[in-house]
């Protein structure tokens, strides 16, 4: 276990991807994503060819074919948490994901260990943004997280405005998966040795 090795700092990063689906035990509920293509249809397809997903990945490589797909809804699977009227599921996950992280900075206070996290973007907020439709918001999962640190007074590091700001910003993530290139760990590992350096002479 980390805490065996009595650490000063333990920085977590929380991915918008997946953490807060994550959190919620699958066998406790079904997790439903919220996608205007129903089951049996082209995303199906695509999931049940390798073939198929092999000409996917290249062709979404291109940025231009990539924008095309994601405008026609067939690429990056569209999910509640975006959404601007969340659904139960989604509710749900987030009041495990933010219960979690209060048990977490409960531990590590009572340690006397400080605490941070850092909000990791998914590829499709830092590349299209407000692309999405209406009834979305591509930031809502970063201003819950930021409403809650805040709140409960945990230094945080959102990831999605550097990002943005980076001129490369369409390098930073694989096109076939959602892990950042090597470009995106070097900007990563920059800014992160920065912040944590100016956070630790506040301890």
């Amino acid at each position: 276990m980390g805490l065996s090795l009595e650490p000063d700092l333990v920085v977590q990063a929380f991915f918008i991807g997946n953490d807060i689906y994550d959190d919620l035990a699958s066998s406790e509920t079904e997790l439903t994503f919220q996608h205007p293509l129903k089951k049996g249809g082209v995303r199906t397809l695509l999931a049940q060819s390798v073939f198929i997903q092999w000409i996917f990945t290249k062709i979404s490589s291109v940025k231009y074919f990539d924008q095309f797909l994601f405008d026609a809804g067939l690429r990056y699977a569209d999910r509640g948490i975006f959404l601007k009227d969340m659904p139960e599921t989604e509710k749900k996950a987030w009041n495990r994901s933010l219960e979690t992280l209060s048990d977490t900075r409960d531990i590590l206070r009572e340690m006397d260990i400080a605490y941070r996290v850092a909000i990791i973007p998914t590829s499709d907020q830092v590349r299209y943004g407000s692309y999405r439709n209406v009834n979305e918001d591509y930031r809502r999962p970063n201003d819950i997280l930021a409403r809650f640190f805040s709140e409960n007074e945990i230094i945080y590091l959102d990831l999605l405005p550097i990002f943005q700001q980076v001129p490369l910003k369409y390098e930073l993530y694989y096109s076939r998966d959602l892990h950042w290139t090597a470009t995106g760990h070097r900007i990563v590992a920059a800014k992160l040795a920065t912040w944590i350096a100016q956070y630790q002479m506040c301890d």
